[in-house]
């Protein structure tokens, strides 16, 4: 998370609307949150699991009680009021494309959920091409962002490789990452 506060920090929160971020290394240390509602993501939380909502601080206490069983981290995170659809964009080598994903579940990703291809808008290129270029350079990659009802954009993670393709696609985008990897390698060998 560090390394995208550098970038909202050089480019700012208007090009690069990263949501705030608690990092809480023990459950020891989690005295202390944003104002409620709040989500807590514990280790490595994705596809909606390890990621709960919490509206109160008795709740909040009571998962604590469990966190500590665990040696595991956490992030906490305010929870994004009138979120409309959730965003994600995606690069493959110099191949873009950008969704919107509506749902009924305040987690995007559970439940059932309609996918659409949306037109990729400039500032998704600004976040998509500087986020790639942290570690070195990442060829695939994508950004996971909420919009509101009244058209406010957070960021809230970039996924590497591992990011999984829309069924719609797969077939297109699995030869885009064909294509990156015998570019790479041909690159590699001439060079």
């Amino acid at each position: 998370m560090s390394a995208l506060n550098d970038i909202k920090n050089r480019i700012g929160f208007d090009n690069f609307p990263l949501i705030t971020q608690h990092y809480y290394s023990h459950h020891s240390g989690m005295l202390f949150t944003p104002e409620y509602p709040i989500v807590v993501k514990v280790g490595s939380a994705e596809a909606g699991y390890g990621k709960m909502k919490f509206d109160a601080t008795n709740q909040f206490n009571d998962f604590r009680g469990c966190i500590a069983m665990y040696d595991d981290f956490a992030t906490i995170e305010s929870f994004v009021e009138n979120r409309a659809y959730d965003l994600r964009i995606q690069k493959i080598g110099d191949k873009y494309r950008s969704y919107k994903r509506t749902s009924s579940n305040w987690k995007g990703n559970v439940g059932s959920s309609i996918v659409e291809e949306i037109e990729m808008e400039d500032i998704f290129m600004v976040w998509i091409d500087e986020a790639s270029s942290l570690f070195g350079g990442m060829d695939i990659l994508t950004v996971d962002a909420i919009r509101t009802e009244d058209g406010r954009d957070f960021i809230l993670e970039i996924n590497d490789c591992a990011s999984g393709f829309l069924p719609n696609r797969e077939e297109e985008d699995m030869g885009h990452v064909r294509d990156l990897i015998i570019n790479r390698l041909e690159d590699l060998i001439a060079g």
